[in-house]
Order: C-alpha cells, then sequence, then structure tokens
C-alpha cells in the first residue's frame, strides 16, 4: 500500500490483531507524534519505551531497529524498521 489508506486498507489493518506495529518510542515531543497517529488512526500497535536518559537507543538491540540510535522506531507489519519522526509518520 502506497499513498494514503483508504477506509477499506484500515477495515483490513484493524481486522489483523495477530499483526501489531510496534512503536519504540520516549515522551519527547517527536517521540509523541507516531503514537498519537497510530492512536487516531485505530492501527493496532503496541508501545514499546526506549529511556534515552538511559541511553537505551544506543544500545545493540535497538540499534538493528534504529541505526541512527533515533527514536520513534516502528517496525511495520512485514518486520521493516522505520526511524525518525518523518519516517514513522
Amino acid at each position: 500500500m502506497q499513498g494514503r489508506l483508504d477506509a477499506a486498507d484500515l477495515a483490513l489493518l484493524r481486522s489483523s490483531e495477530d499483526e501489531m506495529i510496534d512503536c519504540y518510542t520516549w515522551t519527547t515531543d517527536n517521540g509523541y507524534k507516531p503514537r498519537m497517529m497510530l492512536e487516531e488512526i485505530g492501527l493496532p500497535h503496541k508501545i514499546i519505551p526506549v529511556n534515552i536518559r538511559e541511553k537505551a537507543q544506543m544500545s545493540p538491540e535497538f540499534m538493528k531497529i534504529s541505526p541512527g540510535h533515533k527514536i520513534p522506531a516502528i517496525i511495520d507489519y512485514e518486520g521493516r524498521p522505520w526511524w525518525g519522526d518523518r519516517d514513522t509518520l
């Protein structure tokens, strides 16, 4: 699906309970953006906190998701990582 999602696309995504978007974020201005977007459009998602005060974004595990150490980061339904506030929206 490229471009904007229509109502049928959203209904299909919402019906996939076993497929959830993983949203790695923290309580920063940029960290709130994808979280609000996911809640507003109603896609199933899981919020995974990344404590940037404790430098959790520098861990080897997080670098596999976001090589630039950036939050927010999202793993989509197909397992593809997206990071940074522009890409995640």
